[in-house]
């Protein structure tokens, strides 16, 4: 995760391990009318895992809040690129962006796992239930405005990087 130069790294400390290290796995998405879906993965996440998950859950509801004009990013990650997901996603009736490999990470929904990184770092949750129940709280209590600004955070870091014809946007050098 990068910041701009007018924020704090402080301001984005990791939440402390709980449950002995247990974890849970959410899939969320954002558009440029807010809030989609969040959700949480109930499997260990592999290409068709991943296929099945977005065209029983998630999709859906994002076509439905997005219409015609949905737009689907998501990152490198192996299931995301897998055969088995391109070849789904190829069948799709909405554009999928390209993500080149080993670019920096620009995608706004990072800048929402933060935030709710963030609202967790204090707490203690008894079990994974109550984790689970709370972050889907924080979901529904994001404002749209703050999901619109992580929007255009990243939109000003492309704008500087196409600016630069490409050059790496790194956070902690001032940019005057």
């Amino acid at each position: 995760m990068r910041i701009l130069p007018d924020e704090e790294i402080e301001d984005f400390s990791a939440p402390k391990v709980q449950l002995g290290g247990q974890r849970i796995m959410f899939w969320g998405a954002i558009s440029g009318c807010g809030k989609v879906y969040m959700g949480k993965i109930d499997k260990i996440l592999d290409s068709f895992s991943y296929s099945t998950f977005l065209y029983q859950r998630a999709l859906p509801i994002a076509k439905q809040k997005c219409g015609l004009g949905l737009i689907f990013q998501h990152d490198n990650a192996p299931p995301h690129r897998a055969a088995l997901t391109q070849a789904f996603l190829d069948l799709q009736t909405f554009k999928v962006l390209d993500w080149p490999s080993q670019s920096p990470d620009r995608n706004p929904i990072e800048e929402v796992w933060l935030w709710m990184a963030m609202k967790c770092k204090d707490k203690s949750f008894e079990s994974k239930g109550d984790l689970e129940d709370y972050v889907l709280k924080l979901w529904q209590e994001i404002p749209d405005n703050t999901i619109f600004s992580f929007i255009n955070k990243i939109q000003k870091k492309m704008e500087w990087i196409k600016l630069h014809n490409g050059d790496l946007y790194l956070d902690h050098i001032d940019r005057a």
